[in-house]
C-alpha cells in the first residue's frame, strides 16, 4: 500500500550560481530540479534526525542511501 504524500506549492528564489548548479543536478541524475531540491532538503532533514512522516519506509532508506553515496563520492 503506497503512502499519498500531500504537497505544497512554494516559489523560492535562487542565487544564479545555485540555479546554475540545481540544473546541473537535475541533468546529471536526469531528474527534475524540483526533486533535486526536495532531495537536498531530505538530506538535510535526514543529517538533522528528522523522520518523513509522509513516506514509507523504502523511501526514506533510498534517500539515505543516496544521501551516503553523494558523501562517500565527496571523499
Amino acid at each position: 500500500m503506497e503512502v499519498a504524500m500531500k504537497v505544497v506549492q512554494v516559489g523560492i528564489r535562487f542565487p544564479t550560481d545555485v540555479k546554475s548548479w540545481l540544473e546541473d543536478q537535475a541533468r546529471l541524475n536526469r531528474s527534475s530540479q524540483n526533486s533535486e531540491v526536495v532531495r537536498a532538503v531530505r538530506a538535510q532533514m535526514l543529517a538533522a534526525g528528522v523522520e518523513f512522516g509522509d513516506q514509507p519506509p523504502a523511501a526514506v532508506k533510498a534517500q539515505k542511501n543516496h544521501s551516503e553515496a553523494q558523501d562517500h563520492a565527496a571523499e
